[in-house]
C-alpha cells in the first residue's frame, strides 16, 4: 500500500469534512486509481487553508493542537482530472475521491513526499483497525 502525507487540517477535511477531491500537481498514477492509498498527516499545520475551508463555508478544521499526525486513514482515489466543479477544486491536477476512512488510532510514523509505500508495521495495524484493504 501507498501512503499520500498532507498538510493538516488537509486530511480531516477528506475524512470529516466532505473534501471530494485532492488537489496535486502531478497526476494520480494509473496503477493506483480504485486502490486505497493511506492518509497520513503531517507536522505542517496550514493555518491559511484552514480559513479558506472556513471562509469558503466548506467546512471548520479542528485547530492545530486538536489535528492527529501520522497515518489517520485511507482513501481511493476513483479518477484524476485536470477539471472539476467541485468546490475544493484548485488544481492543477484533482484526484477525486471515492471513499475515505478514518482509524480510530493515529499511526505515528514519519512521512514523505509523493506516494510512498507503508512500512510493513503500520499497514498490519490499518489492517486490524479497518480490515484487510491491501
Amino acid at each position: 500500500m501507498r501512503a499520500l502525507t498532507l498538510w493538516r487540517p488537509w486530511d480531516q477535511a477528506i475524512l470529516h469534512g466532505g473534501k471530494d477531491i485532492e488537489n496535486r500537481p502531478w497526476r494520480l498514477w494509473e496503477s493506483q486509481i480504485g486502490k486505497p492509498i493511506a492518509l497520513h498527516a503531517g507536522k505542517r499545520y496550514d493555518a491559511e487553508g484552514a480559513e479558506w475551508m472556513r471562509s469558503n463555508g466548506l467546512y471548520i478544521p479542528p485547530r492545530d493542537e486538536e489535528c492527529p499526525l501520522g497515518i489517520v486513514g485511507v482513501v481511493v482515489f476513483s479518477a484524476a482530472t485536470g477539471f472539476s466543479d467541485s468546490r475544493w477544486f484548485q488544481g492543477p491536477y484533482g484526484w477525486v475521491v471515492a471513499d475515505a476512512k478514518a482509524l480510530d488510532v493515529p499511526i505515528l510514523i514519519k512521512g514523505k513526499q509523493g506516494l510512498w509505500r507503508v512500512p510493513p508495521d503500520a499497514l498490519l495495524e490499518i489492517d486490524r483497525q479497518l480490515g484487510k484493504l491491501s
